[in-house]
């Protein structure tokens, strides 16, 4: 009890005489399980207790860094951070977590990017409970991060660590600023210490899977990148949905079009109110984006799969290019952290329902997203004519039913739909170029004296 005396008197005169600055190692961590070559467990727990929180929210302060901990022996070095309070557009304020690597002694012989699954939540206070009590954290109030599938794969968060970002006043970390709001903060807070407690987790034994690939075929000559999504149970989710009138939206794996290609997901959004479907595509951050070419350049399918016999089968399939879709360009250009969704088709579910169709089968429900993966030699080239002593390059957008499109309700509220031609060669030799229309239809020819 006198060291626990000591170190809140310590920690409050820090707070008196100057605010908690990020480079301060506030709390305690203890490990209740950690895992390595010898170990028995594969599991790494550990709480970290952050005494005072309620003068860390007063004083504003914007980040709290745990002390530094191995996830094993050998193993990698963590530091688990605290955003205190994080107030968004809706003005609500929320507390979050993250982690970070920092550098340790066994780092050059360990395996990078860092790729072990890890979690960590805000701990609910109950009086009397042990270490021997099950942790139960809710998700409401954690989180869990895969990294090879988390968008932080992008940043730097799991490379390996130098001493330069050991003490970066903002370090680069992984986890969510929004995670307990702060007025129900109450349910962590061990009162009588004053103190809030966090626990991480790291699955030694779980690297997680990275996202997969489309298969391969050859039709026609092209070779086709072909993901085919099975949803099982689908007559059940659907009558839950038209049971409860509500929207239910599913989503697909996401997947890579072909080895270093373009990441892509696909939804199916059940409408029980209107007795209708709807099918769309998004495409995500993946970790090829900056070698790929933008807006997506490929024509491509999807469709509703007959699972019927052979000599019977007759797909329903809808056929998009992205120079000519109703959702515009959008949704194909290079995407960000805000998803954007492109809605292939809106159709009744009487659809599933017609009996020279066997969509679904066995309770299960295909939907299959197919395009051509074509170099880029074989990108249409503008034709070349003389006119008025001028060598003219001439290439010809056809835009099919513009009206329609412009027209035509927008699932993702746009106002201005941008579209954008597919790209092409001004000769055989030249400039690789593509034209945008911003809701006007116009023709465009480049000369060459």
């Amino acid at each position: 009890m006198k060291s626990y005396d000591h170190t809140i008197q310590r920690y409050s005169k820090l707070i008196e005489n100057s605010s908690l600055s990020s480079s301060i190692e506030w709390g305690d961590v203890r490990a209740l399980s950690i895992g390595g070559q010898s170990g028995a467990s594969t599991v790494t727990e550990v709480h970290w207790t952050v005494p005072l929180i309620q003068d860390i929210l007063k004083a504003s302060i914007p980040l709290v860094l745990s002390p530094k901990f191995y996830v094993s022996v050998p193993g990698h070095r963590i530091q688990l951070m605290l955003i205190p309070n994080s107030t968004f557009s809706d003005n609500f304020s929320f507390m979050g977590i993250f982690f970070r690597l920092v550098t340790g002694e066994f780092d050059s012989d360990l395996e990078w990017p860092y790729q072990y699954k890890t979690f960590a939540g805000f701990l609910p206070f109950i009086k009397d409970a042990n270490d021997t009590d099950p942790i139960i954290l809710s998700p409401a109030n954690s989180w869990t991060v895969i990294p090879n599938r988390d968008p932080c794969r992008l940043r730097s968060a799991f490379l390996r660590p130098s001493t330069d970002t050991d003490n970066f006043p903002r370090p680069d970390g992984c986890g969510s600023r929004r995670l307990v709001d702060i007025k129900d903060l109450g349910t962590f807070i061990d009162e009588e210490a004053g103190s809030l407690t966090i626990v991480a987790k790291i699955d030694l034994s779980d690297r997680g899977a990275p996202y997969d690939n489309a298969n391969f075929t050859f039709k026609h000559n092209d070779l086709i990148s072909e993901y085919v999504w099975s949803i099982k149970n689908f007559p059940k989710i659907q009558a839950e949905s038209v049971r409860s009138s509500s929207v239910a939206v599913l989503s697909s794996d996401p997947f890579y079009t072909h080895p270093s290609g373009y990441l892509i997901q696909v939804f199916l959004t059940l409408l029980p109110t209107k007795n209708a479907f709807a099918i769309s595509t998004a495409f995500l951050q993946g970790d090829f984006d900056r070698s790929l070419d933008w807006p997506y350049p490929y024509p491509f399918e999807v469709a509703l799969i007959d699972q019927s016999p052979s000599y019977w089968k007759r797909d329903y399939a809808i056929n998009l290019d992205a120079s000519s879709a109703d959702c515009g360009s959008a949704p194909f250009l290079q995407p960000t952290q805000s998803v954007e969704f492109c809605f292939i088709t809106v159709q009744s579910m009487e659809l599933l329902t017609l009996t020279h169709y066997n969509f679904v089968k066995d309770g299960i429900l295909k939907i299959r997203f197919q395009t051509k993966v074509m170099p880029m030699s074989r990108k249409p080239v503008a034709s070349l004519s003389i006119k008025n002593k001028h060598l003219v390059s001439e290439y010809s957008w056809l835009i099919p039913n513009i009206e329609n499109k412009l027209e035509r309700f927008d699932y993702s509220g746009r106002k201005i739909k941008v579209f954008t031609s597919e790209k092409f060669y001004t000769n055989s030799q030249g400039k690789f170029i593509t034209f945008l229309l911003v809701s006007v239809v116009f023709m465009a020819h480049v000369m060459f004296s």
